[in-house]
């Protein structure tokens, strides 16, 4: 078994769901804050970068209510939020690349590097549920 594969065989759940609404209030405060102050910079206009906020809110809030709760059916719990990452950045890149004509190549690698952070942790949550 390589380092790795130990690693994810020894993930806590419970942590993981505490890490996800994190993740997602970071996310939340880089798009609806910080890329909002510099809008020009990064191609898209506030209020859209306000309205994909809400999501990363929300997901922030039910991530961390499972976490202190911890229910028995945390796995399917998880496979929910899981699928709601992965739909939401699916949904907000296929946005930023079709109706924002105006996104600088500054807005695009935020976007694709928050595609691939969100859709690997997306992935670890999966994973997570299997074993």
């Amino acid at each position: 078994m390589s380092a790795l594969q130990k690693i994810l065989t020894n993930i806590n759940p419970k942590k993981l769901f505490l890490a996800d609404s994190v993740g997602a209030l970071v996310t939340a405060l880089l798009t609806g804050v910080l890329l909002a102050q510099f809008e020009s910079f990064f191609g898209v206009p506030a209020q859209t970068l306000y309205l994909l906020a809400i999501a990363p809110v929300l997901y922030a809030v039910y991530s961390f209510v499972c976490y202190l709760r911890f229910p028995a059916s945390w796995r399917l719990l998880m496979r929910i939020i899981a699928s709601a990452n992965l739909l939401y950045v699916i949904v907000v890149n296929v946005w930023m690349l079709f109706f924002q004509p105006g996104i600088t190549g500054w807005g695009m690698l935020y976007f694709v590097l928050e595609f691939f952070t969100v859709s690997a942790i997306a992935a670890l949550e999966f994973k997570t549920t299997a074993r």
